[in-house]
């Protein structure tokens, strides 16, 4: 396990915890502490330890077919 993803469909922000040893970081900037729920806005990128892989969050509409 690296991180963790949750969705607040309620309130359409996710959180992001890190889990690893070699950290998760916003926008390859900020710096995750471990075992912390961060409030991260769609649009934003998580990378992993040192550039090694990066995701971004999105929403999905799924009235709009996507």
């Amino acid at each position: 396990k690296h991180f963790c993803v949750i969705y607040h469909y309620e309130r359409k922000v996710y959180e992001v915890m890190d889990l690893s040893t070699n950290g998760t970081y916003i926008n390859n900037d900020v710096r995750l502490q471990k075992n912390v729920r961060y409030e991260v806005e769609r649009g934003k990128n998580i990378d992993i330890g040192e550039g090694a892989a990066s995701f971004k969050l999105l929403w999905i509409n799924r009235k709009a077919g996507f």
